[in-house]
């Protein structure tokens, strides 16, 4: 009986706490948010940390458009289906005259991999010193582009880059460009440099300019080679010798191809000729020869919500479905919000698993809802915060609420579209812990100031009565 009575007393003060803490949270939002009468369709949902009550919202419940916050959803999906260890394979196979370059849909793989990669082949394959033909083979899932029409206009940009079972450096092509004598061409290097790529320089060195004076345009040639055009102003002004500055475009298509003039190219250059490269599927006559395995799942999880990297949620969408495609990736996401009970679960629209799409609905409360299902996962919350950027430090993150020390800490992922701005994470200072979803969607307002909005509601939140 008196154990009963302590527990009645102890959730009474409980629902007070909560009370009190919730009328403290709404006096200061609508002291701040009524300054913004131009904010447009918007959803606030504020969460208790420890038991994910709500604590305040504001058209918590308007499906709006996430931008790339939605990759908190993926990240929990992924840590759910795959392991926090889970590893991608890229294998070498080979016989008597073929080879055979096989992705497991590493979303991670980059150049160096492969020129240790062909470190190893050759060693190998020695004293073997010619391979007829080199196969790429991405058969796991099919290589395309995976946003939606409309960012048609930003087609040549690194975030819009295809994915493929067989990707290298993210499937883009980085670009230097540094200015020479006024008036002359500006010197361009290539990353990764290899011979099928070819540049086209028509840029000029001036006296002004800067990145946004730079343009880049990479095209499939007829015989599978890209070849890139840069073109605009690189400016001389205090220009000391160091590196300019580096841009990055995406390759148009046939990510396999590109992935395998690398590797061949890292073999040329250990005296093993590769004659011919072709796209296919790897002959059964071949054996292993070694299999290169991915950096952990975690890790590629916190480089993609650090760096908000497009590729790599596009690409842990069609690995969570059997079927590896966008549709089965889709209906994973539906159904693990649903048996999860995700708050608001019901409603909701999803077309990629990025943010990079003008088609992904979701709600404030529910965005807060599947962080806190993240982050209180026994096991792989820690990880799943961990790969959060944070105020003044990191990532997204890394520019804003500078100067806090050790006053609170913000772990979020953020997301920016044309007429999308929002931010999803944990506010946490030594008294006060609470998850924050804020969606603003058409606003009257830029995106610094819808961000230095987001910035001020978040320092009241954490702030004392």
């Amino acid at each position: 009986m008196i154990r009963s009575f302590f527990k009645i007393i102890l959730l009474v003060l409980s629902i007070n706490s909560v009370t009190a803490e919730s009328s403290d949270v709404a006096a200061k939002f609508n002291r701040i948010l009524s300054k913004y009468p131009k904010l447009g369709l918007h959803g606030i949902s504020i969460l208790e940390s420890q038991t994910g009550k709500i604590v305040y919202e504001k058209n918590g419940s308007s499906l709006l458009n996430p931008a790339s916050a939605l990759k908190v959803l993926i990240s929990g999906i992924a840590f759910d289906q795959l392991g926090l260890d889970h590893v991608f394979k890229t294998q070498v196979k080979g016989n008597a005259e073929k080879l055979c370059l096989i992705g497991g849909g590493d979303p991670s793989l980059v150049q160096e991999q492969l020129y240790a990669l062909a470190e190893i082949t050759q060693q190998r394959l020695a004293p073997q010193k010619a391979i007829s033909e080199l196969i790429v083979d991405d058969t796991l899932f099919k290589s395309e582009n995976p946003y939606d029409p409309s960012f048609s206009g930003d087609a040549h940009r690194a975030f819009t880059a295809d994915i493929g079972a067989l990707s290298t450096n993210f499937n883009s092509i980085g670009i230097r460009v540094e200015p020479t004598a006024l008036g002359a061409p500006g010197k361009i290097s290539i990353t990764p440099d290899i011979p099928q790529i070819k540049v086209k320089n028509t840029t000029r060195t001036t006296s002004t300019g800067g990145k946004k004076s730079i343009g880049i345009r990479v095209a499939l040639t007829k015989n599978n080679h890209y070849l890139v055009h840069v073109f605009g102003n690189v400016s001389i002004k205090g220009y000391r010798g160091e590196d300019f500055f580096t841009l990055y475009a995406s390759i148009p298509s046939k990510p396999a191809l590109f992935s395998g003039y690398i590797f061949a190219d890292a073999l040329n250059s250990r005296g093993l000729t590769i004659n011919n490269i072709s796209e296919g599927r790897c002959p059964n006559n071949t054996k292993e020869l070694f299999t290169w395995d991915s950096k952990p799942l975690s890790s590629i999880i916190r480089d993609m919500n650090i760096y908000s990297n497009n590729f790599i949620a596009e690409t842990l969408l069609r690995h969570v479905t059997p079927s590896h495609d966008r549709i089965g990736g889709i209906d994973v996401m539906r159904t693990w919000i649903k048996n999860h009970h995700i708050k608001n679960g019901s409603a909701f629209q999803l077309d990629n698993a990025s943010g990079l799409s003008r088609k992904n609905q979701i709600s404030a409360n529910t965005l807060a809802h599947i962080f806190h299902k993240n982050m209180s996962s026994i096991l792989y919350g820690p990880e799943f915060l961990s790969s959060l950027s944070i105020n003044g430090l990191t990532g997204t993150m890394k520019n804003r609420l500078k100067g806090s020390d050790d006053q609170f800490v913000i772990r979020g992922k953020s997301g920016t579209l044309n007429n999308a701005v929002s931010l999803v994470g944990r506010a946490q200072s030594l008294e006060k812990d609470f998850i924050f979803s804020f969606i603003f969607n058409n606003s009257g307002y830029s995106v610094y100031q819808l961000q230095n909005l987001e910035n001020t509601l978040l320092k009241s939140l954490l702030e004392s009565p």
